[in-house]
C-alpha cells in the first residue's frame, strides 16, 4: 500500500471523518470489483460496496495493521456479498426491471459482458475487473491479492488472449460508467445530516439512494470517547441519531422514507430509537415515536427499557412521560432491577405504580 492511503487511514483511526471520503475514493473501484465478480450485477454490486465501506468505516479501530486495509477490506466487501445473496429473492431483478428501449440495451452490454467473464478463471476474472477499472495499477493489484506483479501480468495476458479486443473496450466502459462520482459522499454525508439535523440535506441523499436509511455510523466526535467506553460510539441508525440529538423533522422524514422505528443499533448497547431518546431527553421525540407505534418496552442488550435509559441519564421529565404513555415500570434490566427500584436508588419518587396496581 502507498502511504496516502495509510495517512487518510490514520486520519480517520485518530478522530478525523472527512478524510474517509479520501479512502473510498481509492478503493471504490477495488470494493466494485469484487462485488461485481461475486454478484454479476452493478447494482447489487453498488449496494455491497456501499456496505462494506460503512461497515470498515465502523470497524476500523479493530485493525491493527493500516497498511492491511485493502485485503481487509476485500473480505468486508466479500461478507456484503454474502449478506446480499441471501436476501435477494429470484424475481426481484425483474419486478424492478423497465424494459424500455435503453434499459434492454444495458441489460444486453451486461449478459454479453458476464458470459465473457465467465469463461475466465474466478481469480483472472477479478484482475480483469480491478484493471478496467483504472483505478488499480497492476502492484496495487498484487498488493490487494497477495499475488507478484508478474503474476498478475500473466493473468492480464492470459484475459486479453481469450477476450477479443472490442469486449475489454466494452468492459472498461461499462465498468467506469457504473461508478458513482458522489458515492463517497454519501456515504458519509447521511450519518452527519442526521446528527445535525439536516432535513432538506437528508431529504437530498434519500431521494438519490433510498437506502441509507439502512446505514449505521458513529456517534458524534464530542460522545465518542464517553460511548467507546461502552463499545457502543458506532452502529447506530440515522433514525437512532436523529432521535437520540433531538431532531424531530428529521426523525419524521426518516420514518416517512422508511426507517424502521424498532431498529436495533449495531453495538454493544443494542438500543431501538426510542430508547436513543429517552437518554438523550428527547420528549418530543419519544412522544412522537410513541405514538408511531414504538415499543416502549423494547429492551437493549442489557435488558434496559426506554424508561431505564431515561432513568439511567437523570432525564425524569422523559422518565414520567414514558409511565404516562404506558411503560412496564416493574419490568427488570439484566442485573433483575426495575424501573421503580433504579430510580429509589437515585433519590426519586416518581408516583411510578404497576399497571396492575
Amino acid at each position: 500500500m502507498t502511504s496516502e492511503p495509510i495517512k487518510l487511514i490514520e486520519r480517520v483511526a485518530a478522530g478525523d471523518k472527512t478524510a474517509y471520503a479520501g479512502i473510498v475514493d481509492y478503493y471504490k473501484s477495488m470494493a466494485y470489483a469484487v462485488a461485481y465478480d461475486r454478484l454479476g450485477n452493478f447494482e447489487d454490486a453498488r449496494d455491497a460496496a456501499q456496505d462494506a465501506f460503512v461497515a470498515a468505516y465502523i470497524h476500523l479501530p479493530s485493525l491493527a495493521d493500516h497498511a492491511k486495509f485493502g485485503p481487509w477490506l476485500r473480505r468486508i466487501t466479500a461478507n456484503a456479498c454474502n449478506a446480499q445473496i441471501r436476501r435477494r429473492l429470484p424475481t426481484a431483478a425483474v419486478d424492478r426491471m423497465q424494459l424500455e428501449p435503453d434499459a434492454v440495451d444495458g441489460l444486453l452490454t451486461r449478459l454479453t459482458i458476464q458470459q465473457a467473464l465467465a469463461c475466465l478463471t474466478a481469480e483472472t476474472r477479478l484482475i480483469v475487473t480491478l484493471y478496467y477499472f483504472h483505478a488499480h495499477s497492476t502492484a496495487e493489484i498484487a498488493n490487494l491479492l497477495d499475488l507478484s506483479v508478474d503474476a498478475v501480468k500473466s493473468r492480464l495476458r492470459d484475459a486479453r488472449a481469450r477476450l477479443k479486443s472490442e469486449m475489454l473496450t466494452m468492459i472498461e466502459g461499462t465498468l467506469q460508467n457504473a461508478i458513482p462520482d458522489d458515492f463517497a459522499a454519501r456515504v458519509d454525508a447521511c450519518i452527519d445530516s442526521a446528527i445535525a439535523g439536516d432535513s432538506d440535506r437528508m431529504r437530498d441523499l434519500l431521494s438519490i439512494d433510498p437506502s441509507l436509511v439502512t446505514v449505521t455510523g458513529e456517534v458524534d466526535a464530542e460522545s465518542r470517547d464517553f460511548m467507546q467506553r461502552h463499545n457502543a460510539h458506532d452502529g447506530w441508525t440515522p433514525l437512532h441519531l436523529a432521535a437520540h440529538y433531538g431532531h424531530l423533522p428529521t426523525v419524521k422524514l426518516l420514518l416517512e422514507h422508511g426507517a424502521d422505528i424498532e431498529a436495533v443499533s449495531q453495538n454493544a448497547i443494542g438500543n431501538t430509537p426510542i430508547s436513543a431518546a429517552a437518554w438523550g431527553n428527547r420528549l418530543d421525540i419519544v412522544e412522537y415515536l410513541a405514538s408511531r407505534g414504538a415499543n416502549v418496552d423494547a429492551s437493549n442488550a442489557w435488558g434496559r427499557t426506554a424508561l431505564h435509559r431515561a432513568i439511567d441519564g437523570g432525564n425524569w421529565d422523559t422518565a414520567r412521560l414514558l409511565v404516562k404513555l404506558g411503560a412496564n415500570v416493574d419490568a427488570v434490566d439484566g442485573e433483575g432491577k426495575s424501573a421503580v427500584e433504579l430510580a429509589k436508588e437515585k433519590g426519586e419518587e416518581l408516583g411510578m405504580k404497576s399497571p396492575e396496581n
